[in-house]
């Protein structure tokens, strides 16, 4: 596949075409609530918990789906949580490769 069409499709039509089908499904939704009568009391919302990826704290699968990577509020906010030694070391190795660029094409 050509790779700007690919781009376009992805980045461009994608979302449209996401768009386009969650509103036609909001309002396919809307006209069947419409036709149907309302519930005599709403049914209670069932608490899932889910645990942190980060802490293990036992947490609302909500609130994880809220942040990225199913992080809790707390390791969400601290972005120094997200460092693993691993990364530090990688972004070390590229900082000295580009020293060491710099320095030989002087």
């Amino acid at each position: 596949m050509n790779p700007l069409l690919f781009l376009y499709l992805n980045l461009v039509r994608g979302p449209q075409l996401q768009a386009e089908r969650e509103r036609k499904e909001a309002e396919e939704a809307a006209a069947s609530n419409a036709a149907t009568p309302a519930a005599a009391a709403p049914a209670k919302k069932e608490i899932v918990l889910a645990s942190c990826k980060k802490c293990d704290k036992q947490v609302d699968e909500a609130e994880l789906a809220a942040n990225y990577d199913s992080l809790c509020v707390e390791c969400a906010s601290n972005p120094m949580s997200m460092l693993s030694p691993v990364f530090i070391f990688q972004i070390l190795l590229i900082l000295v490769a580009v020293f060491v660029f710099i320095y030989r094409s002087l």
